[in-house]
C-alpha cells in the first residue's frame, strides 16, 4: 500500500512538472522577448505562377486596411511579410513633438487588421527614451530573417541638413510576428532608410553617406562599411543577390562638379569586390534623386531593379562567379522618364510588372516587361488619383497578390495612409 501510495504521489509530482513545463513553454512562445534559441525558419518563397492572359493585363486595385483608423500620414514603402502570410506596413507621422512610426499587421485571409506598437512607446519600454525624441518614419522593408523574427528600422528628419544627421539618428528592430512588443537591436547616428536579409545577415543602409551595416543574427554582432554619397543624396533601396552580396549606389562629384554614380559590390565580409557603372541613375545635378527605388528576385537568382530615372539594371552571375551588372534601358522606352517603385514578377521568369509613374504628367500606368524580347507594354491607370503617392513594394501573399501602399493626399488639409492589394483578375 505505501509502495502503491509513493507512486501515486511521484506520478502527481511528475504531472504537475510536465504541466508547469508546457505552461512555460507556451509563454515563451507567445512571449515578445525573441530567443536565440527559436529553431531557424525557412526563406520566404514568393507565390510565382504559369503565365496566362491576365497577366497581360492590368491588375485589379482594391483597397484594404479601412478596417480600423490607420494613424500617420504615409506608407512609404515599407511593406514586408512573415511566414504565415500576414503582409506588414510601417506607418509614418509627420515631424512633430514626440512624432512616431506605427506598425500594422494585415490578414489576407481574414481581411483584417492590426496595429502593433510604435517607435517611441518602444523606445520608452527599452529604457532608450529621451526628452523631445521623434522616431517619426518606419522607412524600410519589414524582412523575415532564419530565426523566425521580422528585422525593421525607424528614424526622423529632426534637425537634418544636407551635412548633418538627423537628430535621433536610426533604430534597427526586431520581433516576433505576432508580438505587442518589438526587441531594440542597436541605434545609429545616421538615418537608416533601407533593410535587406540574406542568410544569417541583416543589412540597412544609413544616410548621410550611404553607411551600410551588417548585423549577425546567430553573434548579434554588428559591422559596417562607408560606400559614400554626395551630400543630400540617399538612396531608398539597396539589393542582394543569391550569392549574399550585396550592391549599394556610391555618388561623388566629378573634377567638374558633375555626379558621377557607381554600384559598390559588397561580400559578406564587407569587403568590396567589384565597382559597376551605372550609366542611367543620376537625372539631374540636385540630390532628390530616389536612387534604387524597385527590385525583384528571380527564380534563377537574378535581380532585376529600377532607378528614379526611369532605367532598368540585371544582376546576374556568370559561371566563373563574377557578378555582372547590365544596363537594359528604359523599363519602358515610351517615357523619358517613369517612376516604377513596385516590382513584381509573376511567374518569377520571363516576366516583370510594376506600378510606374509618368514624372511629367503624374499619371499612373502599369507597366508590363517581358525579359526574353526586352518588349514593353503599359496601361493607363486612370482610377488611381494623381494624388495620392504611391511608392516602392516588393511585397506579395500566398495567393499572388501584390501589395502597394502611400499617401492619400486628396484632402490636403489631411493626407492618409493607403494601402491597395492588387490582384489579377481570374479569367
Amino acid at each position: 500500500m505505501k509502495n502503491t501510495l509513493a507512486l501515486s504521489r511521484a506520478i502527481s509530482r511528475s504531472l504537475a512538472v510536465c504541466a508547469i513545463l508546457a505552461i512555460f513553454t507556451t509563454l515563451s512562445a507567445c512571449s515578445d522577448k525573441p530567443n536565440g534559441a527559436n529553431k531557424l525558419v525557412k526563406p520566404i518563397n514568393h507565390s510565382t505562377k504559369p503565365l496566362s492572359d491576365k497577366h497581360f493585363r492590368p491588375p485589379r486595385f482594391t483597397q484594404v486596411g479601412n478596417d480600423i483608423s490607420l494613424p500617420g500620414l504615409a506608407i512609404w514603402g515599407a511593406t514586408g511579410r512573415d511566414n504565415n502570410n500576414r503582409i506588414f506596413v510601417g506607418l509614418s507621422s509627420a515631424a512633430y513633438d514626440d512624432a512616431t512610426a506605427h506598425l500594422l499587421m494585415y490578414d489576407p485571409v481574414t481581411n483584417t487588421s492590426k496595429l502593433q506598437s510604435d517607435a517611441i512607446t518602444q523606445l520608452q519600454r527599452a529604457n532608450l527614451y529621451k526628452e523631445n525624441m521623434r522616431q517619426s518614419t518606419l522607412h524600410s522593408k519589414i524582412m523575415s530573417a532564419p530565426d523566425g523574427l521580422l528585422y525593421f528600422t525607424s528614424f526622423d528628419y529632426s534637425g537634418q541638413t544636407e551635412r548633418r544627421n538627423p537628430t535621433w539618428g536610426g533604430h534597427m528592430w526586431r520581433k516576433f510576428p505576432d508580438a505587442e512588443n518589438w526587441e531594440h537591436v542597436f541605434e545609429t547616428n545616421e538615418a537608416l532608410i533601407a533593410l535587406n536579409v540574406h542568410g544569417r545577415f541583416v543589412y540597412t543602409l544609413g544616410y548621410w553617406g550611404h553607411v551600410l551595416y551588417q548585423y549577425d543574427t546567430q553573434s548579434q554582432s554588428q559591422s559596417k562599411i562607408n560606400i559614400g554619397s554626395v551630400q543630400g543624396h540617399r538612396s531608398r533601396n539597396f539589393v542582394i543577390n543569391s550569392a549574399g552580396h550585396i550592391f549599394v549606389p556610391r555618388t561623388e562629384l566629378d573634377a567638374n562638379g558633375k555626379v558621377t554614380s557607381v554600384l559598390v559590390e559588397v561580400n559578406e565580409q564587407l569587403g568590396i569586390t567589384d565597382v559597376h557603372p551605372l550609366p542611367d541613375y543620376w537625372a539631374d545635378d540636385t540630390n532628390d534623386n530616389h536612387g534604387i527605388i524597385g527590385y525583384v528576385k528571380m527564380n534563377n537568382g537574378d535581380v532585376y531593379f529600377t532607378v528614379s530615372t526611369g532605367g532598368l539594371y540585371q544582376v546576374t552571375q556568370s559561371l566563373t562567379g563574377r557578378h555582372e551588372v547590365n544596363y537594359l534601358g528604359k523599363f519602358d522606352p515610351a517615357f523619358e522618364e517613369s517612376y516604377i517603385a513596385s516590382l513584381f514578377s509573376p511567374n518569377g521568369e520571363s516576366m516583370i510588372v510594376g506600378l510606374g509613374r509618368d514624372t511629367k504628367t503624374k499619371a499612373y500606368y502599369w507597366h508590363i516587361r517581358e525579359l526574353t524580347t526586352g518588349l514593353s507594354v503599359n496601361y493607363p491607370l486612370p482610377e488611381l488619383s494623381t494624388k495620392q503617392l504611391l511608392y516602392g513594394s516588393v511585397t506579395t501573399d500566398n495567393a499572388g497578390n501584390m501589395y502597394i501602399v502611400g499617401q492619400n493626399s486628396e484632402d490636403p488639409e489631411s493626407p492618409k495612409p493607403i494601402i491597395y492589394k492588387v490582384s489579377f483578375a481570374e479569367e
